[in-house]
């Protein structure tokens, strides 16, 4: 079972959810503060050891990791900027569970406005780019921001270093993800959009999308 710090880090969520945002004037509107557990998200301090010992740099400004250097951004070009399309950001995450069966929590915030742009799946992916799971979602989440998930059963070692991100349509895999072990914990990051960028390809997709 992961053991997160329990620090208060609302400050941290608000700067999150401000990234990557530029064609809204408000960023993810309708985020609504009671939305997010501080259990969900380590502190700064715990974040930056976990950045430093995937050999990233933390950004002190942004409190994200950037330039991981575990394989994630291998021959996949640079990572996303703090500005740009409209983004799906995990801004918070939770394991429970035991090895070869852990249950991940995520909380996305985004910039859903209908079946045309909204965050249609998240998922969990191992650092040599296999899909472990995905969880589509069936239509946009215009009033439901941030939203919380649950996805179960994940087959994984403790010590596995995995990416969690989630998919906007139409854009791709734009804004912040988590990089991190269950064993270790996880940081906020920025992660290439093209790091295993094929898996856009990839069952399960989405079926059509109900308003």
């Amino acid at each position: 079972m992961a053991t997160f710090p329990r620090t208060s880090s609302l400050a941290f969520v608000a700067v999150l959810l401000t990234l990557g945002c530029t064609s809204n004037p408000t960023p993810h509107p309708g985020l609504s503060d009671t939305a997010q557990p501080d259990a969900y998200v380590p502190s700064g301090d715990a974040q930056r050891n976990v950045c430093a010992n995937l050999g990233g740099q933390w950004s002190d400004d942004d409190e994200v990791c950037t330039e991981v250097d575990q394989g994630f951004d291998a021959n996949a070009g640079a990572a996303q900027p703090p500005e740009g399309p409209p983004a799906a950001d995990i801004v918070g995450l939770d394991v429970t569970g035991a090895a070869g069966d852990y249950a991940f929590t995520v909380i996305i915030a985004s910039d859903d406005v209908d079946c045309e742009h909204y965050t249609d799946w998240w998922e969990v992916v191992l650092v040599d780019g296999t899909l472990v799971y995905r969880e589509v979602q069936l239509h946009p989440h215009v009033d439901e921001q941030p939203f919380t998930r649950t996805g179960g059963h994940l087959a994984i070692a403790e010590d596995a270093l995995v990416l969690v991100r989630a998919h906007f349509h139409p854009d791709g895999y734009v804004g912040v993800a988590w990089v991190g072990s269950v064993k270790d914990g996880f940081t906020a990051a920025r992660i290439s959009a093209q790091f295993a960028g094929d898996l856009d390809e990839a069952d399960p997709l989405p079926p059509a999308c109900t308003p």
